[in-house]
């Protein structure tokens, strides 16, 4: 067990505020650059409280990753209930909701989302975790794209939807978890980096943008 689970309100409490300390911290350095101490610092709480709730350092980075994946898999059972809803709607309406809320969901948990980036670049077990967490995301979405495949002009449908999520996804992670430069000196809002990646998105599927 890599943390101790909280037995009271107020342990609770502590916890909760560690976490939000950390994704804080984590939204301004690397996770290497992060100290304990800074986190406590920030939560309010003493290195003794911290270790009296995570084992050490990567438990917390571990407590953040479940977490993250928890509120994914929320977001994109919404999604999934959101497209089902709107059976009637066109694939570029469909695809522009998502990513605009893939937007928001990135620059809300950015930090996290960096530090195990970064982490599972030498991590395979969190490469794995993260790779399964990908095809379940994929899976989930697929079934509203393949009732659109009508729309769709690429030759290779079932093969080109997980490719244009990659190239969409890879864009969003380097844009806002990454800071690209240029973005910024354009001037691009989220609003903006959603619609462009859902041109790009369409362009690959050969889909008809909708006025």
């Amino acid at each position: 067990m890599l943390i101790h689970p909280p037995r009271q309100a107020r342990s609770e409490a502590s916890l909760g505020r560690l976490v939000r300390a950390a994704e804080e911290v984590l939204r301004e350095k690397s996770f290497d650059e992060a100290a304990l101490a800074e986190i406590a610092a920030r939560a309010g709480v003493t290195t003794g409280v911290f270790y009296g709730r995570f084992k050490g350092k990567d438990a917390l980075l571990r407590h953040l990753e479940e977490r993250v994946y928890e509120a994914q898999a929320a977001f994109v059972a919404a999604q999934v209930e959101r497209l089902a809803a709107e059976g009637g709607a066109p694939l570029a309406t469909l695809v522009f909701d998502l990513l605009t809320g893939a937007t928001a969901f990135y620059r809300e948990h950015r930090g996290t989302l960096r530090a195990l980036d970064l982490r599972a670049r030498s991590d395979r077990a969190l490469r794995a975790r993260m790779d399964e967490a990908n095809r379940r995301t994929l899976a989930a979405l697929a079934p509203a794209v393949e009732a659109r495949r009508g729309e769709i002009r690429h030759p290779g449908p079932s093969q080109a939807f997980p490719f244009a999520m990659l190239l969409v996804g890879n864009t969003l992670r380097e844009a806002v978890l990454f800071d690209t430069p240029w973005l910024a000196e354009a001037g691009w809002s989220d609003p903006k980096l959603a619609r462009e990646l859902t041109r790009a998105f369409l362009a690959y599927l050969g889909v008809e943008e909708t006025s």
